[in-house]
């Protein structure tokens, strides 16, 4: 059988590029293809899985694909826990898709400035740069008027898509450090 998994994991520094089509096959033995962002790696990996297989079966594969052991969680995109290890999620992907995010345990230290104050908040590797957005213009943060799609992360003088998991944009390290900007639309 042939299905359509829908997926957007836009890689850091490229525009976010909406939903991308990617075709796979369905084998006799009932595997799954998954797709998933890992925390430091910028591409996303795809793995076939069994229908049936938990998250630590999940999370084993992604050990032994990557060659990372470090690698010990596995949460939806934005999610507040981790996904526990008995959990299976193959027949809830099947009927709506969530993005996955495996990561380390460890949260990163995001510190963002804006005109000359700064915050900071340790976040989930599995937060987007969306979220990481939501929260600096809350009252948390610096309690700024509008809408988040109003504002950016620059990172290094580069705008971070907001699809962007945090796991993806430090590159493997437990810190972020950028400027919330506002989202400039050229006129003309």
């Amino acid at each position: 059988m042939m299905f359509v998994l829908l997926t957007s994991v836009p890689e850091y520094g490229e525009a976010a590029a909406g939903f991308k089509r990617r075709p796979f096959n369905m084998t006799a033995i009932n595997a799954f293809s998954l797709i998933l962002t890992v925390q430091g790696m910028a591409k996303p990996i795809e793995l076939a899985v069994p229908d049936d297989a938990d998250v630590a079966h999940i999370l084993a594969r992604i050990r032994e694909e990557t060659g990372r052991t470090d690698i010990e969680e596995l949460a939806f995109e934005d999610a507040d826990e981790p996904l526990a290890d008995a959990a299976t999620i193959i027949e809830d992907l099947r009927r709506e898709f969530r993005v996955l995010h495996a990561s380390t345990r460890q949260r990163i230290k995001v510190r963002l400035s804006y005109e000359g104050q700064s915050h900071e908040r340790a976040f989930r590797p599995n937060a987007t740069i969306r979220r990481v957005i939501r929260w600096a213009i809350s009252p948390e943060a610096f309690g700024l008027e509008g809408k988040p799609a109003q504002f950016q992360v620059k990172v290094d003088g580069r705008v971070v898509p907001p699809d962007t998991h945090l796991g993806q944009a430090a590159h493997g390290s437990c810190a972020l450090e950028g400027v919330l900007v506002h989202n400039v639309k050229p006129q003309g």
